[in-house]
């Protein structure tokens, strides 16, 4: 029997491997992500341990990594079990993070089997029960210790008489192998010291080329964290006043303690005092709380140092560790003043290049201002004739009635007439039927005689019966040149027409083209968890059913009967997005009653929620709308599923219908986290989820975006909002009908 640890942030997955590995008689610890993971290598001592890759918090590599870089944890083989990485690539970051056996997910409970046997070292014993087996060789076992036993006393014996002459060698070459060690240890230090800085330097090249602060402030932020080993940095510049942040970025924090940061930027004592004094400032547990950083609980250290250029501090750079990375060095307070400062000399190189292109930016337009002016005054009258009629765009005067009474040759390339001809036609009888009424109004009615130049397109009838897309810049004109009337510049623009036609269905077909690879994308990662499981647990069931309790079976059962619920369900959100998208979803419409609709939803979800508690008082007054009971009715579900999935366990859930106007309003209402203030409308994007909520509960990122499609299908509209009181909030508005809109019956 062997001491496994399961690493995976699916719960169905850990509980898969868990059980097979239980059933083979190893003893079962599990986390659900790298911390955990570190954790229980600590207090388990596991002898060999299966990790996923794709994990919240610390992935399986870098937990590698940190195992690996810590001696005083024990070092057993890892096995990576993943379904994110095809094996060539998977084995290539394996070898990396030092980690030699990679299984693909899902894989036989064989296969499974067999290479846990192989890390381990144990010969494979096929498919019989270990326990069993170990039954009968348990007295054989018992036998065979006691004889060694007698056997290992006998030799202790003769041992003895020697263990005095050796104890002064002995106590030499511990002396020797100390100082071997301490040798060694400082060779390390050196040698990880010199790659840090190598890094830094080679930090300050790429900085040295960067011409986007925030992008700068993101490169910096990152690459602290990694050459520090942190467990999360961020870096901050303040605004010219000093009031505020004008650029924030962070790599390893939660969302919660980015907010608070880039909120806090200026303002919280540590970081005042880091921007007043310009040192360094190391703060513990106790000291964050103090000093009122209000970074979360498992924060044990962190390090602030100044960021400056023009001899002044204008930000400030923070790296974070958990307990089990141990506290800063000051090597590492050098290393970490290093990156400051060349992040200070790359944000003032930048400023001062923003300057010297906003300057040179600025002489550019007074130089072409000077040349446009003096163009204008060396224009001439004979020049200006020549000009007209020479000119590819051709020159159009005429009367407010259509009388043409001028017209450049240029008329002959544009549309096939002489400019003779030309002038004896009226050029607004020339003009599209579906265009005329809007070229009268912007060409020659009393509002367009009184405006400046205006820019119209409109379609002309060519000399050979066809029609000419043709720009026509105008202006009113009153000068002894034209006459009365307007000129007008006319352009043939039906190829940038035509190309623009052809530029915006081909933007359409990329858009499609992109929305089909993420619904792709998310189709293969949100059918693979499912159906790892549907594998896995009947393969289970076919390989051990002789084997396995009647709990173990009915627990396998209900963990595939949810998989397949899951894909069900999405399928069916599938299948009404690419509906919604593409505007083929038919709706049949009946009128509903909403508050017997709505009480009707709730208790469906009382019963199958038991456990929660759900509020809702329906009016006494009648809510009539005209909607698809179906669509109607998957609006709802969604809603009341994500109040279930994010609202507070202890917290109700809070349903209200009300009037506003010629509408009825349905609320839906939980006391969850909720999401930031810029999610708000994202979280409506077709595939998008919140920072954090995939490690609250499984999704597609399609149902707030189906919800308010079918809103909007119903004429009606879906926002979220975040109450001040705290929580989260969707607000759906469907318009009343003629009988509920009339007067709201009792």
């Amino acid at each position: 029997m062997a001491r496994v640890l399961v690493v995976d942030d699916n719960s169905m997955n850990r509980q898969f491997l868990a059980q097979l590995f239980a059933y083979y008689g190893h003893e079962i610890a599990e986390a659900a992500d790298g911390i955990e993971a570190l954790e229980a290598v600590a207090s388990f001592r596991p002898d060999a341990i299966v990790s996923d890759i794709i994990m919240p918090r610390l992935d399986g590599l870098e937990f590698a990594k940190q195992l690996r870089s810590r001696p005083e944890l024990p070092q057993p083989p890892v096995i990576f079990y993943t379904a994110t990485y095809r094996l060539p690539e998977a084995r290539t970051l394996a070898q990396a993070a030092g980690v030699t056996e990679v299984m693909a997910k899902p894989s036989e409970p064989q296969a499974i089997v067999a290479t846990l046997d192989r890390v381990l070292g144990a010969a494979a014993a096929g498919l019989t029960a270990p326990r069993e087996e170990a039954a009968h060789r348990r007295p054989r076992i018992v036998s065979s210790l006691k004889r060694q036993v007698e056997r290992l006393e006998e030799v202790r014996h003769g041992l003895a008489q020697a263990v005095d002459g050796a104890e002064e060698i002995q106590s030499r070459s511990a002396r020797l192998e100390n100082l071997l060690r301490r040798t060694e240890s400082q060779l390390e230090s050196l040698q990880s010291t010199h790659v840090k800085l190598l890094q830094v330097e080679e930090l300050g090249l790429n900085l040295a080329q960067e011409r986007s602060l925030a992008s700068l402030a993101s490169m910096v932020a990152a690459s602290c964290r990694a050459i520090l080993r942190a467990g999360g940095a961020a870096f901050g510049l303040t605004s010219p006043d000093g009031a505020s942040l004008r650029f924030f970025a962070s790599e390893g924090l939660s969302p919660r303690d980015r907010a608070t940061l880039e909120t806090n930027g200026v303002r919280a004592p540590a970081l005042a005092r880091v921007l007043a004094e310009g040192k360094p400032v190391r703060l513990s547990e106790t000291a964050l709380v103090r000093d009122g950083l209000g970074l979360a609980a498992g924060v044990a250290w962190a390090l602030v140092v100044p960021v400056c250029f023009w001899s002044e501090p204008h930000g400030w750079l923070l790296a974070t560790r958990s307990q089990p990375q141990g506290p800063f060095t000051d090597e590492d307070q050098e290393i970490l003043m290093s990156i400051a400062f060349q992040a200070g000399l790359a944000s003032q190189n930048i400023d001062s290049y923003d300057e010297l292109q906003k300057h040179d930016a600025e002489l550019l337009l007074e130089v072409m201002e000077r040349r446009r002016t003096e163009s204008a005054l060396a224009a001439s009258e004979a020049r200006l004739r020549w000009i007209l009629d020479n000119i590819s765009d051709c020159i159009l005067a005429m009367a407010v009635d259509g009388r043409v009474t001028y017209v450049s040759p240029a008329v002959r390339r544009l549309l096939g007439y002489s400019p003779e001809e030309f002038q004896s036609l009226n050029a607004l009888e020339l003009v599209h039927p579906e265009d005329i009424v809007e070229a009268r109004a912007r060409l020659v009615s009393p509002q367009a005689m009184v405006s400046g130049t205006r820019t119209h397109e409109l379609r002309f009838r060519a000399a050979d019966g066809g029609w000419r897309w043709i720009e026509a810049t105008s202006l009113t004109a009153a000068s002894e040149l034209f006459g009365d009337g307007i000129v007008a510049v006319l352009r043939d623009v039906s190829e940038r027409r035509e190309a623009e036609e052809l530029r915006i269905r081909v933007k359409a077909e990329e858009a499609s083209n992109e929305m089909k690879t993420m619904l792709l994308s998310m189709v293969s990662h949100e059918l693979r968890t499912p159906l790892t499981a549907v594998k896995g647990f009947s393969s289970t069931l076919d390989l051990y059913w002789d084997h396995l309790t009647q709990d173990e079976i009915r627990d396998f059962a209900r963990i595939i009967d949810r998989s397949v619920d899951h894909l069900s369900n999405l399928v069916s959100d599938l299948f009404t997005f690419t509906r919604l998208a593409s505007n083929t979803l038919k709706l049949t419409l009946e009128p509903v009653e909403l508050g017997e609709f709505l009480e009707q939803q709730v208790e469906q979800f009382r019963i199958a929620e038991a456990q929660r508690r759900f509020d809702y008082a329906r009016p006494k007054q009648r809510f009539w709308v005209a909607a698809d009971r179906l669509r109607l009715k998957q609006i709802c579900d969604n809603l009341l599923a994500n109040a279930v999935k994010y609202g507070a366990h202890h917290q109700p859930i809070v349903v209200g219908l009300r009037r506003e106007g010629q509408w009825a309003q349905v609320s839906f209402r939980d006391f969850g986290p909720g999401v930031a203030p810029g999610d708000l409308e994202r979280i409506f994007e077709p595939f998008y989820r919140a920072p954090g909520a995939s490690e609250v509960a499984e999704g597609s990122g399609l149902g707030l975006s189906i919800s308010r499609g079918l809103a909007e299908r119903l004429g009606g509209t879906l926002h979220a909002s975040l109450p001040a009181d705290g929580g989260f909030e969707v607000t759906c508005r469907l318009p009343l009908t003629d009988r509920g809109a009339a007067a709201a019956q009792p």
